[in-house]
């Protein structure tokens, strides 16, 4: 065999093996280490543990719900880390936005909100990727 058919047949090989993205688990858990960076000398290491399999867990789940839609693994794992780092970074935004616009429904609990903030960006991200496709 010449040097030529071994570097063709390994790279044959390299783009046949499966790439794991995990830049949506990074984005997912930024969020959460940063706010432990700040809070040190408040809260032990040991409490980051249910956090932290959370958000890798649901990471997970929007990047298996993308790819599934998008039926592409690279670009269904890009469009969970845009919702992702929606969801993760526009809390307070979505919060104050809805303070602003209706007064009268700040009474739910946090959770209703971050629901359907959840929902719209997944609804949204989705409908934007069947537009794209044609």
């Amino acid at each position: 065999m010449s040097d030529e058919n071994i570097s063709e047949s390994k790279i044959i090989r390299a783009e046949d093996e499966p790439v794991v993205n995990l830049h949506t688990v990074f984005v997912a858990l930024y969020p959460l280490l940063g706010l432990y960076a700040h809070n040190l000398d408040k809260t032990p290491l040991a409490a980051l543990v249910r956090p932290i399999m959370a958000v890798v867990v649901f990471s997970w789940i929007v990047t298996f719900i993308f790819r599934r839609l998008l039926r592409n693994r690279d670009k269904g794992a890009a469009a969970a880390t845009v919702v992702v780092a929606a969801i993760f970074s526009g809390w307070s935004i979505l919060l104050f936005l809805i303070a602003i616009v209706l007064p009268s429904v700040s009474g739910y609990p946090d959770w209703v909100y971050y629901a359907a903030y959840t929902v719209f960006f997944i609804v949204a991200a989705a409908y934007l990727s069947t537009r794209a496709r044609g």
